[in-house]
């Protein structure tokens, strides 16, 4: 409170409903000061711990939960098969130090990575990107370990949704968005992934229920209409 009033002069009063969405909250420092500067009441953060790692003096009651979805229509329908690949696929963007798990997973033999990405490389349209996806058994979600950067990104929510193996780097906000390991996927760190990996390799079909679990995990709590079912109920509750 006393930081506000003396840099920015803002009221500590509540201000009346507001709403932002904010995604990457490590990209422009100055946002923590605008948000405070115009009184929004909710921040609606994508990566809950990266947020409140980031923007320290916002109130943590403010910061609300608010992660990726998957639009209905997206999560497949179809029986989830396995296609007898014998490599885990990774896919994204590269040039950044945002995302040295991923190279660093990269240098495997048995990982196939593909340069497919929506910033770096859209190779892809939209419905050639879920086509590919759904023809994957095993994907891996990474990016950093740094806490600045461990973010969980829409990768962990589309390949399960396409009916995938999800290979999940460690991230703070996995047990709270209900992502087990070998419940519905397979969670990692740098320390345990070759040996995980070279597990699921030797017997893939043994993990048909996981990657059936993992679907399910984004339908019933991830998908596009539960996630404004959500914002909904909050705005009920804090309109007064």
């Amino acid at each position: 409170v006393d930081w506000r009033r003396r840099f920015l002069g803002v009221p500590t009063r509540r201000s009346k409903l507001s709403y932002i969405l904010y995604s990457d909250p490590h990209l422009v420092p100055w946002r923590e000061k605008y948000f405070l500067h115009n009184r929004i009441r909710y921040v609606l953060a994508f990566y809950l711990n990266p947020t409140l790692h980031h923007f320290g003096n916002i109130p943590k009651d403010q910061i609300v939960h608010f992660s990726w979805a998957i639009p209905d229509d997206f999560i497949t329908k179809h029986r989830i098969m396995y296609r007898g690949q014998t490599s885990l696929a990774l896919y994204g963007a590269i040039n950044s130090k945002c995302y040295d798990v991923r190279n660093w997973g990269r240098r495997f033999d048995f990982v196939d990575y593909k340069h497919y990405s929506g910033v770096e490389n859209r190779a892809l349209s939209d419905q050639d990107f879920l086509t590919w996806l759904g023809e994957q058994d095993a994907v891996i979600a990474a990016g950093s370990d740094d806490l600045a950067y461990r973010l969980t990104m829409p990768k962990y929510f589309e390949i399960p949704a396409a009916g995938a193996l999800l290979f999940a780097q460690e991230t703070d906000d996995l047990e709270m968005l209900g992502f087990q390991d070998m419940v519905n996927c397979v969670i990692f760190n740098r320390s345990n992934f070759e040996a995980k990996a070279r597990a699921y390799l030797a017997d893939p079909l043994n993990y048909m229920a996981i990657r059936e679990k993992g679907r399910d995990l984004i339908q019933s709590r991830h998908s596009l209409s539960v996630r404004m079912n959500m914002f909904e109920q909050h705005v009920m509750e804090h309109i007064k």
